[in-house]
C-alpha cells in the first residue's frame, strides 16, 4: 500500500466525476437547443 497511489486514484475519481458531470451538462443544452 503506497500513500501515493491512493491520492492517484482519488484525482483520477474527481477527473472522472467532473468529466460526467460536463458531458451531462453538454448533453442537457443540446436538448434544450432542440
Amino acid at each position: 500500500f503506497k500513500l501515493g497511489r491512493q491520492e492517484d486514484s482519488h484525482e483520477f475519481l474527481r477527473y472522472l466525476v467532473e468529466g460526467m458531470q460536463e458531458a451531462e451538462t453538454g448533453k442537457a443544452g443540446k436538448e434544450k437547443d432542440a
